[in-house]
């Protein structure tokens, strides 16, 4: 595209094949690790979600698995007797569009279609209707336009700021950052509100949906799941916020930029024509109203969805079997009981927000027997798989004692308590 140098490539597939290669070239460790856990009978699946949907393409799925097959073959034991084969490594991934499910046990997929900036009107034909194109939605579209070219942005840490936060932030930056947001900002709003120019057309609507049931219907043969009952579970989606101009604009605050500047205005208005003393009381009256108004529209916006996905496991377990449901997209993690069986969410292997490791690198394990299934929620740490320890909890405390003791002990050999 022609602002791919200034804002990053576009989900493409030209573009994809070149993300994987670039990954796989900087994270070599790591599909070296992936190939060495196949070669020794292990599977690795990939449930797809918002920030990988670009393995919608057989073609990008192909280019990650030669990916690791090829860092297998660079590996010294490749070479001996007996090694696994290129073929070998290459079947033990497997890639799912929406889920993976084991009867009795467990329905697991990422969670983003239970979130309204993150979903996609047909999560299995993600494809923008007039090229071959990923749809933008709000998380990818704020991604690229704004945390790729505004590079103090933290999508983590500020994902929940109010519009206030939002302008203290930009303000910080000075005039010339101030300037360089509000034009990132100007192109994500123009992007998204050209997404929904482009989709909400019934002919864009009827192609999509077609292609959409096809691939539910392949799904419902190859799990061996009613069809009826996917329809049910993918109707429990949530509308994406671009299907909806009011909702559209919520998100993107332009509500609150038109209150509060109809505001500045009428106040300006009032100086000119009324004086300074009946002009200051009319400024702060439309400033009240403002207040007020911007309210009643914000009360819609919503921008954790850790609480929608807690509603829907009940909702799955109502109409498959199954012990588990698992999620993952919140990045926080979650144990929770519900009817019928428990709600898990892995959380995020990754540091991102408070309180930091401590609430990294966390996972679910499922041991499934021929006696029954058991699963825990856990996190990597000393080296293991253990049980997670909620932040807060007198445990919690005692690990973050461990943490400072470590820390103080290793400051001259930088041992660290999670890797």
């Amino acid at each position: 595209g022609h602002d791919d140098g200034e804002f990053g490539l576009r989900r493409t597939v030209n573009s994809s094949l070149a993300k994987v290669k670039m990954v796989a070239e900087r994270h070599a460790e790591l599909f070296a690790a992936m190939a060495r856990f196949i070669a020794r009978g292990n599977r690795i699946d990939i449930v797809c979600g918002n920030h990988d949907i670009e393995f919608h393409w057989s073609d990008v799925q192909a280019a990650f698995r030669d990916a690791v097959s090829c860092s297998y073959a660079a590996l010294p034991e490749a070479g001996r007797a007996g090694a696994a084969t290129k073929e070998t490594i290459q079947s033990g991934i497997g890639f799912h569009p929406w889920f993976f499910y084991e009867p009795g046990v467990e329905w697991i997929e990422h969670g983003h279609q239970y979130d309204e900036n993150c979903a996609f009107d047909y999560g299995l034909n993600p494809l923008h209707p007039s090229d071959d194109e990923i749809l933008s939605n709000v998380d990818t579209a704020s991604t690229r336009y704004l945390t790729n070219y505004v590079r103090e942005i933290d999508a983590h840490a500020q994902e929940d700021w109010s519009a206030m936060g939002y302008l203290r932030f930009t303000m910080g930056l000075g005039v010339r950052g101030s300037l360089r947001t509000a034009k990132a900002y100007y192109s994500f709003s123009r992007a998204l509100l050209s997404v929904r120019k482009s989709t909400v057309g019934p002919r864009a609507k009827r192609v999509r949906r077609a292609n959409h049931e096809q691939r539910l219907a392949a799904l419902a043969e190859a799990w061996g799941v009613d069809a009826s009952v996917l329809r049910e579970i993918d109707g429990l989606r949530r509308t994406p916020v671009v299907s909806s101009i009011a909702r559209l604009a919520r998100v993107l605050m332009l509500d609150k930029i038109v209150i509060f500047g109809t505001a500045a205005l009428l106040g300006l208005i009032a100086f000119l024509t009324l004086g300074a003393v009946d002009g200051g009381v009319m400024t702060a009256l439309a400033l009240v109203v403002a207040v007020v108004v911007s309210w009643l529209f914000g009360r819609g916006r919503n921008v954790d969805p850790g609480e929608p996905l807690k509603v829907v496991p009940q909702r799955i377990l109502d109409r498959i079997d199954a012990e588990y449901v698992v999620f993952g997209h919140t990045h926080k993690p979650v144990r929770m009981s519900i009817e019928g069986g428990t709600y898990f969410n892995t959380g995020t292997w990754i540091p991102s927000g408070k309180p930091g490791l401590l609430r990294a690198f966390t996972h679910v394990v499922i041991h499934a027997s021929g006696s029954g299934a058991r699963a825990e929620l856990c996190q990597w740490r000393d080296g293991g798989s253990r049980p997670f320890v909620p932040a807060g909890s007198a445990a919690d405390g005692a690990l973050a004692s461990q943490a400072e003791s470590r820390a103080r002990i290793g400051s001259g050999g930088r041992e660290s308590v999670s890797r």
